[in-house]
């Protein structure tokens, strides 16, 4: 987690907790210190519960007296801002970001904790006026921090600073600043500005002309407000105020929405469709308080160069005026940007130069006759009362143009795209250009829009129109060329009716069209299949105000008359020929389009779908079949009642869309064969499971009458549609894998890769893939499975691969030589342990066989390798001897194996075994020869029995640059497993150490590993490896040491060997 750091005391909380809330905004994961003296408990309490809840942590650490009360500081400041010396004493993590408590977070903090610092250990943001750092964000780097004893060096120099003065405090003294840069000095690597955003200063350095101070080349992800004029305290016209109010008041629920996609924090501007700019040296405001009243939609922006007076500031009592007293230069360009029209209505100067500002950029002046103080060109109103000008500025309020295109074949559709705009935007008006619409059809529908601010314009399409010779342009689809005979905005949104909107469209009618006659998505198809850079007509924000002025409606026909027999994609083609390259690229997510998804690297946020999603070429989701993603969006929109729109959301979620088709799990059958096992029983047997039948190929009757079923869908002929196929995958809970014939597309692998179940019937199966398998004959047993799984997510112990898949010798020695693996095998023995029983040189131990529970239980990794015996299939490998015990041994664990080995593969228990047991033993020269690669020119450190003498007596070892022993207990090794680890630790340092102790060799290899000692469980190699060299067909017994399986060591005549003494350093 990342670690960011707070100092604050009791008298802060409000503004610590809104600069938590902008950090939790932006950033997941994250832990956040703060330290203090006197802050509650219970404030902290709270706290905690709702940061966890996001899935961060708030650690509180106090200080206690550590800080001396008695420094001076500012009087806006605390003495606690002196804990911030404390950070690497307190915090355990090596890079740290500090932040003040007057700061907002605008952003992902990520690149602070990239930072390459260098030597540094410390990077800040030069303070406004110029001298040194800023002290209000640090990054710190805590090991180079305390190598220095930088902590120290700050507390010293403070008491020496402090006693230097006694009442008075020095000019330009900055508390703890001052210190951090008296200690620093030069020592410290200086960020963009855009990392700690000092707009406390503007106004300073708006009188003081620091022109640099207002240079941004990005959006800062550091507001800080420092100086003594806090945003909860004083009005002030600087940057990002209203920023800090909106994250005081946004609550923790809202976080997560945002998380979700479902929330987004809103500046001032954004939250009226109206902003209206007022700039005054007078306290006068004709009528003001009526227009507050009377246009409460409305946001009425007053802004001041001074303090404001009493009379101004009583308008704050409104929710939708807002007051910039002492506004600065680059506020006042901000409030002319982003307002509609300034709003004349003052009695004071001219302010000729933000009258003259408007008229520029083509924005309305409104004013009363009594107050309009020069004869520029402006909307005039009578001050005789203030309706005229409540309804010039309702005038203002335009709505946002959307024109459609079709007949009334498509009334449906139309409705449908209609219906997914109005859930997400207010204040459209709708022109639908038709030739054959009812007139009834538009009184019933705006009757309805009427009650959302919406509105829809019966743009009729005669005759006259239409009767041209365009031979190869259908008729309906030239519609959208009337656009500029019809609609009156300039700027006019186009969309085709085979499409929905998923959320705000504001964005999209921002976009500025400039010199442009259109701006357009780029169509992929034409792309990548012809090499054209061409664009999809299906969204078109449409400068109407130069299809006015060009004429572009009868360019398109002249154009289409002299084409006509070349126009090989209708109106599209005519409209790329005109426009060429005078079109402005849009997004991708602006024309999402089903067929090209897989063309393009876009894909949606979390939880959510593509702004516009456009159901091109013949797969429409109206249809049949379901033949294109996103098929139940369209469906969702469909099935919107108008009395659903009563609230606007921002944007669609698939949490909303689940809700309406009440799909809790799904299921794909992927097939090429309709001979589907059990098919109806499963449907009929699971009516909360919606099932998806999928064919790359057109399916057959027998698979389209399944569609009798209300919980089937069915997806006929999707071999080109990879997208639709990545999201069945993405969207399925589970994978049926009951159909004849071959796997499609591996589809099997792809859901063990997403780690979704896979359930099949025995007869069909393909092949052995993890699938979950039961008998065709008693389909009522995958029923109850899929139900539990759906009911609690536990997975079946009935898998298709009886027992765990175990790598063979080679292929297991092959992994522990790629990646230097420790070894643990697990025998007959240590499944005896493990089930509560003891075997001949090893008591049953309660703890050894949890542990031995536990480890058996993980999953392989390159660090580790789990082993198993190699016996789950092919027994007709070994002799008769071998398979009579393994099959005992298996019917008696079975369920035990099931229970425990779960992961996705096991290595070779046999690699130490891989001679005698073996029915054809020619493989046993490779697989020795490859067993010796572990130790060649290694030292080794043996771990074994005092009868076992691994290697005496034998070339075994002989290709090891050295060998060491530890010799231990033969019988109940596992007494003494603390004292054997230890000295394993001690003498294993750059050595390979091979264990050969039964069960306790298991719980050393795991320990060992852990502390990154290759450790390779081995026990049975020496007498296998004696019998190999002897040629035995047999178990022979040898008498000069431990012989494998002859397990009370009996008659065992040890012979004298001095190499073997010399090799021994301690004996347990």
């Amino acid at each position: 987690m990342k670690a960011i750091v707070l100092a604050g005391d009791r008298n802060y909380l409000t503004p610590m907790l809104t600069t938590i809330k902008s950090i939790l905004y932006y950033n997941q994961q994250v832990k956040i210190y703060i330290l203090h003296q006197n802050i509650p408990s219970d404030w902290f309490h709270e706290l905690k519960i709702q940061v966890e809840k996001l899935g961060s942590i708030v650690e509180d650490v106090y200080i206690g007296d550590t800080i001396d009360s008695e420094w001076k500081t500012r009087a806006h400041i605390s003495s606690i801002a002196y804990a911030r010396y404390l950070i690497p004493r307190l915090i355990t993590e090596e890079r740290v970001v500090y932040l003040d408590s007057d700061i907002i977070v605008h952003g992902d903090l990520s690149p602070l904790f990239e930072l390459d610092l260098g030597d540094y250990s410390l990077a800040a943001v030069r303070d406004a006026d110029g001298n040194g750092f800023n002290s209000g964000m640090l990054v710190i780097d805590s090991p180079k921090w305390r190598e220095k004893d930088i902590t120290t060096m700050l507390f010293d120099k403070t008491v020496e600073y402090m006693s230097s003065f006694e009442q008075t405090t020095p000019e330009g003294f900055n508390g703890d600043q001052t210190i951090f840069n008296l200690v620093f000095q030069h020592r410290w690597l200086e960020l963009d500005r855009s990392f700690n955003l000092q707009v406390g200063h503007d106004l300073v350095a708006f009188y003081s002309h620091w022109d640099s101070h207002f240079e941004l080349d990005k959006e800062p992800l550091i507001i800080h407000y420092t100086t003594h004029q806090k945003p909860w305290k004083t009005l002030i016209g600087y940057r990002y105020w209203d920023l800090w109010w909106a994250f005081r008041d946004v609550s923790y629920e809202q976080i997560a929405a945002h998380y979700q996609g479902h929330f987004t924090i809103k500046r001032v501007y954004e939250r009226h469709d109206t902003n209206l700019f007022i700039f005054t040296d007078s306290q006068d405001l004709l009528y003001m308080e009526e227009l507050v009243q009377s246009l409460p939609e409305v946001a009425f922006h007053i802004g001041t160069y001074t303090d404001m007076g009493d009379i101004l500031l009583s308008f704050d009592q409104y929710p939708n005026v807002y007051l910039h007293p002492n506004m600065v230069g680059v506020v006042i360009d901000e409030v002319i940007e982003k307002s509609d029209a300034y709003l004349d209505i003052h009695k004071g100067s001219p302010m000729e130069f933000i009258v003259n500002r408007y008229i520029s950029e083509g924005k309305p002046v409104l004013t009363f006759d009594v107050t309009n103080k020069n004869q520029l060109k402006r909307t005039v109103v009578t001050s005789q009362n203030p309706l005229e000008m409540i309804k010039a500025i309702k005038e203002l309020q335009k709505k946002k143009a959307v024109a459609l295109a079709t007949n009334y074949e498509s009334a449906d559709q139309v409705l449908t795209t209609i219906k997914s705009i109005c859930c997400h935007n207010r204040g459209f008006r709708f022109y639908l250009i038709n030739s054959n619409f009812p007139t009834e059809w538009f009184y019933n529908l705006n009757r309805k829009l009427k009650n959302i601010d919406c509105e829809i314009v019966n743009a009729r399409v005669n005759s006259f129109h239409l009767d041209q010779d365009m031979t190869n342009v259908h008729k309906e689809e030239f519609l959208p060329c009337f656009i500029s005979d019809f609609v009156e905005e300039d700027k006019v949104l186009y969309l085709d009716c085979d499409l929905v909107v998923t959320r705000d469209l504001t964005p999209l009618f921002n976009v500025e069209l400039g010199d442009f006659s259109l701006a357009a998505v780029k169509d992929l198809g034409g792309q990548v299949y012809f090499g054209k850079h061409i664009f999809n007509s299906g969204v078109m924000l449409i400068n109407n105000r130069i299809w006015k002025q060009e004429e572009i409606r009868k360019q398109l026909i002249e154009l289409t008359n002299e084409l006509h027999d070349k126009a090989t994609r209708d109106v599209q083609s005519i409209l790329n020929i005109l426009f060429k390259t005078r079109w402005l690229d849009l997004d991708f997510k602006y024309n999402c389009s089903t067929l090209h998804m897989h063309f393009s690297d876009y894909r949606p946020e979390s939880s959510t779908y593509p702004p516009i999603i456009h159901y091109l070429t013949e797969r429409k989701p109206w249809g049949l079949y379901e033949r294109s993603i996103y098929r139940d969006v369209w469906w969702y929109y469909n099935a919107q009642d108008w009395s659903d729109m009563s609230q606007v959301t921002p944007c669609l979620t698939k949490d909303q869309v689940s809700q309406y088709t009440g799909i809790q799990h799904s299921a794909l059958v992927y097939t090429y064969s309709s001979d589907l096992r059990n098919m109806g029983y499963l449907i009929e047997n699971l009516p909360n499971v919606k099932f998806y039948v999928a064919a790359p190929v057109m399916v057959a009757d027998s698979i389209t009458a399944l569609l009798a079923y209300p919980n089937v869908s069915v997806l006929s002929d999707i071999a080109e549609q990879p997208a639709l196929i990545d999201s069945l995958v993405d969207g399925c809970d589970f994978l049926l894998d009951i159909n004849a014939d071959v796997e499609v597309d591996g589809i099997i692998g792809r859901f063990q890769q997403a780690g979704k179940p896979v359930f099949a019937f025995e007869s069909v199966a393909h092949g052995e893939q993890g699938q979950f398998l039961y008998d065709q004959s008693h389909p009522e047993e995958m029923v109850r499975a899929i139900e539990a799984y759906c009911q609690n997510g536990k997975l079946p112990v009935k898998k298709h691969q009886t027992y765990p898949k175990v790598l063979d010798i080679q292929q297991s020695l092959d992994y522990i030589l790629e990646y230097d693996s420790s070894v643990i095998r697990y025998g007959d023995g240590e499944m005896d342990i493990m089930m509560g029983h003891g075997i001949p040189y090893q008591d049953y131990d309660e703890k050894l066989a949890a542990q031995l529970r536990s480890i058996i239980q993980l999953e392989s990794s390159p660090e580790l390798l789990i082993c198993l015996s190699d016996v789950f299939e092919g027994l007709e490998r070994y002799n008769i001897e071998a398979v009579n015990f393994w099959k005992i041994h298996l019917e008696q664990y079975k369920d035990a194996y099931h229970r425990l080995c779960t992961a996705p593969f096991y290595g070779s228990t046999f690699i130490s075994r891989p001679y005698m047991d073996l029915k054809d033993k020619s493989d046993s020269v490779a697989h020795f020869k490859k067993l010796k690669k572990l130790w060649d020119k290694r030292d080794i450190l043996i771990v074994e029995g005092e009868n076992t003498r691994s290697g005496v007596g034998n070339d075994l070892f002989d290709n090891a640059q050295s060998v060491e022993r530890i010799i231990c207990p033969s019988r109940n090794a596992y007494r003494k497993v603390q004292a054997i680890q230890e000295a394993v630790e001690k003498y294993a340092d750059g050595k390979l150490v091979l264990l050969m102790l039964g069960p306790t060799a298991k719980v050393l290899a795991y320990h060992l590993s852990k502390k990154s000692i290759q450790a390779i469980d081995l026990g049975h190699i020496d007498s296998e490896y004696e019998w190999f060299k002897m040629g035995a067909t047999s178990k022979v017994k040898f008498s000069h040491k431990h012989t494998a399986e002859h397990n009370f060591d009996q008659e065992i005549q040890l012979v004298e060997d001095e190499i073997y003494n010399k090799q021994v350093v301690v004996r347990i």
